[in-house]
């Protein structure tokens, strides 16, 4: 449930246990289980420029409020980047020394639906936004697709595709991995022609502030959004992970009997963007998928409880030795926050 605005982070309680079935695994990030809260939160939160974001009608209003309390232990960077913070840093990344702009550029576009896509200062993402969302000059823009790029003071480079689609505004929202690749965190529908709830398709909310939220708009869906949490290992029969790790994911609630869920930012690399679609049985929401890998099936579970305990189960045959092996991994997190942005 989403408290009052100017609160975006706040520990969630959901309404009944998620229960999800998948056929993956995952990388483990290190995290302080018991440090103090705020800190260890990672540093750099980003965007370059000002404009007409809130429906083409002012500036950009999206100053933080004076009271934020973060998890008690590190976060992604990307959870906290705000427009505003980074007029006129160079856009280099730390995944490798001397990256540049061109790099970042050609590693977003290498993804299939960002192939076409045009670059655009902070102003020409500003100006996109306001005609893509004006239907008598919607059309008439050069190119249905703009792509920007943006630096944090520590260098870490995310970048926010527009799309414009025929129902309205479609935003999507990339990093880059350490190995530079591109990452997807998560994306943004936005209905021009709808009223009301309708108009924001219970997307997950926007991250950076694009597009800025009314009031009413951030109510529409309490729970939509991203949610961090950090995770102790309590089982693991193959020794592949560190005993404490935090992670992400994005959740958005459609009606009263669906959901979907996604591990944006997972223990196993092999979850890492792995979506789930979730349906209510009685109190409880649940996806199932089952599948097979390389050596035999596998197997994810998690359970999302009412009292906001996060738990995790894996169990594959892993061929990544001479030996094929059977691998049992639980995790368990006391607390989950969100939805943070």
């Amino acid at each position: 449930m989403r408290a009052a605005m100017g609160s975006p982070m706040r520990l969630v309680v959901p309404l009944a246990a998620i229960s999800l079935l998948s056929a993956c695994g995952g990388r483990v990030s290190s995290g302080a289980a018991d440090a103090q809260a705020g800190a260890g939160n990672a540093s750099g939160s980003g965007s370059a420029g000002t404009g007409a974001m809130s429906g083409g009608s002012g500036p950009i209003q999206n100053d933080p409020p004076s009271q934020v309390a973060m998890p008690p232990f590190e976060t992604p960077w990307w959870l906290w980047a705000k427009w505003q913070d980074n007029v006129g840093n160079p856009v280099t990344d730390q995944c490798k020394p001397g990256f540049t702009e061109a790099e970042g550029l050609t590693a977003i576009m290498s993804l299939g639906d960002q192939t076409d896509a045009v670059r655009v200062d902070a102003a020409g993402l500003a100006a996109a936004i306001a005609q893509f969302r004006d239907p008598e000059t919607r059309d008439q823009a050069p190119s249905a697709k703009v792509i920007h790029l943006f630096a944090t003071p520590a260098g870490q480079m995310g970048a926010i595709s527009l799309i414009r689609v025929s129902s309205g505004l479609q935003y999507y929202y990339f990093v880059l991995a350490s190995d530079c690749r591109p990452v997807r965190l998560g994306f943004y529908v936005e209905r021009i022609f709808e009223t009301g709830c309708m108009r924001v398709d219970a997307s997950p909310a926007p991250l950076w502030g694009i597009p800025e939220l009314s009031a009413d708009l951030r109510e529409c869906y309490a729970t939509s959004g991203y949610y961090a949490f950090q995770g102790s290992t309590t089982e693991d029969s193959c020794g592949r992970t560190p005993a404490v790790f935090s992670g992400a994911y994005s959740y958005r609630q459609p009606d009263a009997t669906h959901a979907d869920l996604v591990l944006v930012d997972t223990p196993f690399t092999e979850l890492r963007g792995s979506s789930f679609g979730l349906r209510l049985e009685g109190q409880t929401w649940k996806a199932q998928a089952k599948g097979m890998g390389d050596c035999g099936p596998r197997l994810t579970q998690a359970w999302l409880e009412t009292d906001g305990q996060l738990r995790v189960e894996d169990d594959r045959v892993r061929c990544d030795t001479e030996v094929e092996r059977h691998c049992i991994w639980k995790m368990q997190s006391p607390k989950v926050y969100g939805p943070l942005n």
